[in-house]
């Protein structure tokens, strides 16, 4: 509780200028919630106030508000609740957290223009769409041969990695919403020998950025086309990573004709929305919990994804929460048999955008009887139900159903099941919990930023959803290195340690043909990591694998350490000509 006098004054004038400030510079978004934050603001000004704990936002409306993040700390996203407090089933639900919406294909092309602001050639779009993909995937073995995994908004929210079919396909895919494919440009893609690789048409040509690998240029032209590459294969041995697996490649190329096009090929797109039943709960974690979706053949887990959980306690809500019942009433606090003679039985339904990996329940019986009698039954899709194994005291009731989603098979997934609780007499139960496991790719999480958050919950009703967002505080101050240059006449970058209170643990360095520094000219030598102690990087190793007076592009950056996790941050991308010989004057 803030106490009357010089400090509460202070923070009054300081709230109320800062609440003046964000309303106008929120406006119109925060328009209709004006007068609810004009009540807050009273009550505080009259009697003071207590707040939420500072590192947690409430929404009790489907409407935008703000969050505020005081100070230098970093805020880090911990963890994200949205409930469903009201009778109702909630459809069509997702959440948007200072612009970031990677829901459906629409919301990801805005992602896009907002990667890289303006470009104003068709070229330009294409290499700003294939600079996103190959910021936000990575190359790793998909867990399932599900066609699903080749769209784009369900990858990158799921996964956000693949192997370069999947690849391809999500670009041909961004393409089609992203380019609009007017006339005068298309998009397909190309299955080589042994790789899969977009291809998009505009300025009267093909031209094939590699997501997966690179993009291969020429001198007189920015990127060469698959049939341009089949024909002018030494080409390829020249320009790829300095020869480095250079004949392979070209042998790809070389054998196109043999292969096939694969063009306009597009499921219905994905779209992460949630359906949220009455007294569910979800909740996203940056962490994970040792569980990721997985088959037999790939045991594996990815290095970058998070989990989150959906919580079901349907006797909050009865009967509303469940899909299904039948001979079952609500009593106090427990479920119990209509006809005490005779059976019954409750449906309980778990659904999510997300691929579902793991699952339990738990109930106990109530004060009059025991769990002994009780069966718990899996179900897809309500057609066929599978008795699951349990272990049973004489209160207790504990079921896994993680075994039935991890080991679906490799062409399949769940993101919905059901679970059927027979009752027999006389029993009665109460503390029923079914809490499921989820995976979400952690770059999709929502970003919070310090100062002003722009929250947004979106439905297709304005049923209330209580939603809670918690960040932590990583007590750093993050700048990047000053000034870096590149030296033509030593060939060698420079730069001077950041300005900051926290001291880097080492820099990053990365040498690159493309503007926006995402692949190094050649793996594991351009794309290094440095001391700390280091402020310089000479380009002498690296003479093999640029080419004279070729335009390259670099970046450094500063690299801190948090309490479980590195933060890079990293300078402006600078450019420069390399020369293999220093100049003549």
């Amino acid at each position: 509780m803030v106490r009357w006098g010089i400090a509460n004054s202070y923070l009054k004038v300081v709230i109320v200028i800062r609440w003046i400030r964000l309303i106008f510079s929120t406006y119109p978004q925060t328009s209709k919630n004006i007068p609810v934050i004009s009540i807050y603001m009273f009550i505080f000004l009259l009697f003071g106030c207590t707040f939420l704990p500072p590192n947690t936002l409430l929404l009790k409306k489907n409407k935008v508000k703000i969050l505020h993040v005081y100070g230098s700390a970093y805020p880090v996203f911990e963890k994200m609740t949205i409930e469903n407090t009201s009778s109702l089933k909630i459809k069509d639900v997702w959440i948007v957290v200072n612009d970031k919406d990677w829901s459906d294909t629409g919301s990801l092309t805005l992602a896009i223009q907002q990667f890289h602001p303006n470009p104003d050639t068709v070229h330009k779009r294409i290499m700003t769409m294939w600079a996103f993909v190959r910021q936000n995937m990575y190359a790793f073995t998909p867990p399932i041969a599900n066609w699903t995994i080749h769209d784009a908004v369900f990858n990158l929210n799921v996964f956000g990695y693949g192997l370069c079919d999947d690849f391809a396909h999500i670009m041909e895919g961004l393409a089609v919403d992203y380019l609009k494919i007017l006339p005068q440009s298309d998009a397909r893609v190309w299955a080589l020998s042994g790789h899969v690789v977009p291809e998009f048409y505009y300025d009267e040509e093909w031209h094939s950025p590699d997501a997966n690998v690179s993009y291969y240029s020429s001198r007189d032209k920015e990127v060469l086309g698959v049939q341009e590459l089949a024909t002018e294969y030494n080409h390829i041995i020249r320009e790829v990573i300095g020869g480095i697996h250079g004949k392979n490649v070209s042998d790809i190329y070389a054998s196109i004709f043999n292969n096939s096009i694969i063009q306009k090929w597009r499921d219905p797109p994905e779209k992460m929305r949630w359906t949220i039943w009455p007294g569910e709960k979800i909740e996203y974690y940056r962490q994970n919990f040792g569980e990721f979706y997985s088959v037999l053949d790939s045991s594996t887990p990815p290095h970058e994804f998070s989990n989150g959980i959906i919580i079901q306690r349907p006797i909050l809500y009865f009967p509303s929460g469940c899909w299904e019942y039948v001979n079952v009433k609500k009593v106090d606090n427990s479920f119990r048999l209509v006809n005490p003679e005779e059976n019954g039985y409750l449906i309980i339904p778990v659904e999510s955008p997300y691929i579902l990996v793991d699952s339990n329940l738990t109930m106990q019986a109530d004060f009059l009887t025991t769990c002994s009698d009780c069966q718990v039954y899996f179900s897809r899709d309500l057609s066929e139900w599978q008795l699951l194994r349990h272990d049973i005291d004489k209160q207790d009731y504990k079921v896994s159903i993680g075994k039935e989603l991890r080991f679906a098979k490799s062409y399949d997934f769940y993101r919905r099941f059901f679970v059927k609780i027979v009752l027999n007499k006389p029993l009665g139960i109460k503390e029923l919990e079914i809490r499921s496991l989820f995976q979400v790719c952690t770059k999709s999480l929502p970003e919070i930023k310090r100062g002003a958050n722009r929250i947004l919950l979106k439905s297709e009703s304005d049923i209330p959803l209580k939603v809670t967002i918690e960040y932590k505080k990583e007590h750093l101050d993050l700048k990047p290195p000053l000034k870096p240059i590149y030296s033509t006449q030593e060939k060698i970058i420079r730069w001077q340690p950041p300005s900051s209170m926290n001291h880097p643990i080492g820099y990053q360095i990365t040498i690159s043909s493309d503007e926006f520094c995402l692949w190094p000219v050649q793996p594991h030598r351009a794309d290094v990591r440095l001391p700390h102690t280091q402020d310089s990087f000479n380009l002498e190793g690296l003479e093999a694998y640029l080419k004279d007076a070729g335009h390259y592009f670099f970046k450094v950056s500063a690299i801190y350490k948090g309490d479980y996790q590195e933060y890079w941050i990293p300078a402006d991308i600078q450019s420069f000509v390399y020369f293999s010989s220093p100049q003549r004057n």
